[in-house]
């Protein structure tokens, strides 16, 4: 207990409860005739009960009575996670839904000095986001915060807790959480749509109609796409209101060298995200690399921001800037111009944004892409329904988005098989009663979306991709997307700009080609999110134009 005090302080992870219960089955609630709910009691004599108050009669076991499987001092739960002699954490997610299958929906797991309580029933997880309140407590990126306080750069818009986190939220979601503000991009996302679908058929021309690694190219349209944030008067596109170049057949090296060093980057962040935090105290090989992905993103992202603000000055020197340019300007300039932020910050929210929106919308746009040339039906329901909306326009509208109501199925589909984000979390502001266990103050509480989407009670069949359920509505489908992106105070900044991207994309190459895959089956594995486990080598058959004249 000493040796856990003490580097829960050197290492400045928060003190949590401790200690392991014995198997606990889960609590089962009965209705009285008085309305009132008692817990039936649990059958080992050394377990207490807790009375939480007189007026709801809720009788709660204790904390340590949650069940999970046995660690060993100090480091917990870590040798579970060995790939032979190292530490891996690719596969994450199947041990935390293992654990959920052999335990139940309330798991205790302990990685290192810190215990973690992991949830695999989706109602119970928004007791957790009702208690939230209006300032919610997410655990910070712990590896990204330390390298930022090392290098004396903010802290971020994703580890920011409390007053300095809601700042952010509140000037950043007038701008990406406003459907009004996210439709003005449709023609500018138009554009560079066409531009991937152009690029998907020279690609494919001298490759019998495959792609050598479909999600690297889709890290090349989510960086064009993302690199822009909001239309002036005329034209322009999302973060910096200017086109990168990343579609052309030779794309700016500064690009390429931004993917790479960004892939690396999560990969040593999720490494470190889990592992023992020895970096804190000396600095590890693994460290070393990850400070030196982290060093190359920023020079990289400070050197694309460079022009903009110079731009962002001159506007917040010129006093005659109207009302109605302000509310045009891209959101970097927008920001600096209106001293909502300081230059600094701006920079570095900026490249904050870009990192998390380039790797999670490609990475779901490979995995629909995957399910539905693994399952011709859904993809032919999906291409009559296109065709009957959007014809062969080039031109994809707001109004056409609003009735492709299978285009959205596709998608919540796919990220229900595949949970790009499969843990979300929050470390609990007060006692909450989870799955009838008293669950203290301070304690890291996550749903495990990967076992959620897998709960039988939720989805029947769950292994399988089907859209319909959406279109029927499954009992699961009430609370499961919006889990994906962080229901609550706390819901993703990106949400809207995301669907967005990934429901126009679809459109298009759902219009123009065929997919088929013919290889070895892709499996997930855990990469801060959920990866393909090698290149998708997707074959795309341009269709035919008669054929979609006579389905008109």
């Amino acid at each position: 207990m000493k040796l856990r005090n003490f580097m829960s302080n050197v290492l400045r992870i928060p003190k949590l409860t401790s200690g392991f219960g014995k198997l606990l089955p889960h609590p089962v609630a009965v209705t009285t005739s008085s309305g009132h709910y008692n817990v039936q009691k649990c059958p080992f004599n050394h377990v207490q009960l807790i009375e939480t108050s007189d007026s709801d009669h809720e009788q709660l076991c204790p904390f340590k009575a949650i069940p999970g499987a046995p660690g060993l001092p100090f480091i917990g739960n870590l040798l579970d996670y060995r790939d032979k002699y190292k530490l891996c954490f690719t596969e994450i997610f199947k041990i935390f839904h293992k654990r959920s299958e052999k335990y139940g929906e309330i798991i205790k797991e302990t990685l290192g000095p810190e215990e973690i309580i992991s949830i695999s029933n989706a109602e119970e997880y928004m007791n957790v986001i009702r208690a939230d309140g209006r300032q919610p407590i997410r655990p910070p990126l712990e590896p990204l915060a330390h390298y930022r306080r090392e290098k004396g750069l903010e802290i971020g818009i994703f580890n920011s807790q409390s007053e300095v986190w809601h700042r952010y939220r509140k000037i950043l979601s007038k701008k990406l959480l406003v459907p009004k503000m996210i439709t003005c991009h449709i023609p500018s996302k138009n554009a560079v749509a066409n531009d991937f679908v152009h690029r998907l058929g020279c690609l494919t021309h001298e490759n019998n109609g495959e792609t050598e690694d479909l999600r690297q190219e889709l890290f090349r349209w989510s960086m064009e796409s993302e690199y822009f944030i909001l239309l002036e008067r005329t034209a322009g596109i999302m973060l910096f209101n200017e086109r990168l170049g990343c579609l052309e057949a030779n794309p700016p090296s500064v690009a390429i060298d931004f993917v790479k060093n960004l892939q690396g980057f999560l990969g040593h962040l999720n490494y470190l995200l889990f592992s023992m935090p020895l970096y804190k105290i000396f600095r590890t090989k693994r460290w070393r690399e990850f400070e030196h992905y982290n060093d190359q993103l920023v020079s990289i992202g400070s050197s694309l921001l460079k022009k903009k603000m110079e731009k962002a000055q001159e506007l917040m020197l010129c006093s005659e800037t109207d009302e109605d340019n302000q509310s045009n300007n891209e959101l970097l300039t927008h920001l600096v111009s209106q001293k909502l932020l300081t230059m600094k910050e701006s920079t570095h929210m900026a490249i904050e944004l870009l990192m998390a929106s380039v790797e999670s919308v490609s990475t779901s746009m490979s995995w629909i892409l995957y399910c539905l040339a693994n399952n011709p039906d859904a993809q032919e329901q999906l291409y009559k329904e296109i065709q009957n909306v959007v014809g062969d326009s080039e031109t994809v509208t707001a109004e056409m988005l609003q009735q492709l109501p299978f285009v959205k199925a596709c998608f919540k589909e796919a990220v229900r098989v595949y949970p790009v984000v499969f843990f979300i979390s929050r470390i609990l502001q007060k006692d909450v009663n989870i799955c009838g266990y008293k669950v203290p103050t301070g304690t890291k509480v996550q749903a495990s979306l990967y076992s959620i989407s897998r709960d039988t009670n939720m989805f029947s069949n769950p292994e399988k991709y089907d859209p319909h359920r959406w279109i029927r509505k499954e009992p699961g489908c009430r609370y499961y997307y919006n889990l994906v992106f962080g229901q609550g105070a706390r819901m993703c900044l990106g949400r809207r700009v995301a669907e967005l991207d990934i429901h126009l994309l679809l459109t298009k190459i759902i219009q123009n080609y065929h997919l088929e895959y013919h290889h070895e089956d892709v499996k997930p594995k855990a990469n801060i999110v959920l990866i393909p486990d090698r290149p998708i080598k997707l074959k795309f058959i341009r269709r035919n134009s008669d054929r979609r004249k006579t389905l008109n």
